[in-house]
């Protein structure tokens, strides 16, 4: 598949490495998309979470009906791990959390950090809810907008050229087989070198 991998591929559940610039979903430009190409190779999709086109990293994705309703549940409770690299304007604390509202809903992102050279920190983040570009703005309402980020991060947007935002690994319980699954993506070549 073009601009994309499976990495997990077991009992109705499918884990696809996506790379930036490929949408997850169909678009109105007609991109070639993630879904899209899977339907090609399964005679059903279900999409149960997306990533930003200008994004990196993992998606989940059911090829079995039966599984939706326990995967829905899933996201919605927060069962399944999620977790992300992004590279920021400035220095954080060493941890902590982000938990301004976004759109009149609660919205909870917890970070730790990874690393701090020259003004940039990688973070690791974890979302303990799922709002709309709620890492990209959170990150910006605290202080530290990411670099690349053409749509929150001012300045911040010339200093690389694509979004420097990666999920990395997804962690669940498999609801067929009850065996806890992990899945990690490593950092791809086009976010290699951001901090030397």
């Amino acid at each position: 598949m073009k601009g994309c991998e499976v990495l997990y591929d077991h009992h109705g559940i499918v884990v696809v490495n996506k790379a930036f610039s490929v949408p997850s979903q169909p678009n109105k430009r007609g991109d070639l998309d993630v879904y899209t190409q899977l339907l090609q190779h399964y005679d059903y999709v279900g999409q149960h979470h997306r990533l930003d086109q200008t994004a990196s990293g993992l998606l989940l994705f059911s090829n079995d009906k039966s599984l939706n309703n326990a995967l829905s549940t899933a996201f919605k409770t927060h069962a399944i791990e999620r977790q992300y690299w992004i590279w920021v304007v400035g220095q954080p604390n060493p941890s902590g959390s982000w938990k301004q509202s976004l759109d009149g809903k609660k919205a909870h992102t917890d970070f730790r950090l990874l690393h701090h050279q020259n003004g940039i920190s990688q973070l690791n983040i974890q979302l303990q809810t799922g709002r709309t570009h709620q890492i990209r703005r959170h990150a910006q309402q605290n202080g530290f907008p990411i670099i690349g980020d053409h749509k929150y991060g001012g300045a911040a947007k010339r200093l690389w050229p694509r979004l420097a935002l990666h999920a990395h690994t997804l962690r669940f319980t498999h609801p067929k087989t009850g065996v806890v699954v992990c899945v990690e993506a490593p950092l791809p070549d086009d976010l290699k070198g951001i901090v030397r």
